[in-house]
Parts: structure tokens; sequence; C-alpha cells
């Protein structure tokens, strides 16, 4: 279930985050609000794409770029059965 979250102030002064692209920085944000309690997301690319972006004209590729680029800054971490764990 969605969850109301707070983006700290701090957040966008991180020299990690930062060196995110803009779009990975507001997909990881999205990720937070669709994440339970224990910061679990449901990792099918489709459905994150049309909760985060359901609005937007974005090529899942993309979207799966930014996925890639989380993951690879240590910013998600795949786990098995298709769900992501927000460190």
């Amino acid at each position: 279930m969605a969850r109301i979250r707070t983006i700290k102030p701090s957040f966008w002064d991180d020299l990690k985050v930062g060196k995110l692209c803009r779009d990975a920085r507001l997909t990881y944000i999205g990720l937070w609000t669709f994440a339970d309690d224990c910061g679990v997301v449901i990792g099918n690319i489709f459905w994150l794409k049309s909760k985060i972006y359901p609005t937007d004209q974005i090529q899942i590729q993309q979207f799966e770029k930014w996925i890639a680029e989380l993951e690879i800054n240590g910013y998600i971490v795949s786990l098995p059965g298709a769900r992501y764990l927000l460190p």
C-alpha cells in the first residue's frame, strides 16, 4: 500500500544522490512511496512504471535504466521473487 513519506531537505544536498541522473532520483523517491515499512517494494518493472509515472510517456527500457542506475549505485537491492529492498 502506498504511504505518505517525507523527503528531508538534506536529500538534495547529498553528494552521492547528486551523482544520479535527475530521473533516477525521481524514480527513487517514487519507490519510497510504494515500499512497505521494511523498505520492500514489488519489483515488477511494468507495475512500478505504471505507479510512479502513470501519465508520462516513458519507454520501459528507459525506466529499466533508471532502476539499474539505482541498483548499481547501491540505492536498491534485488531480492528473489521480483522485489526491491531500499537500504
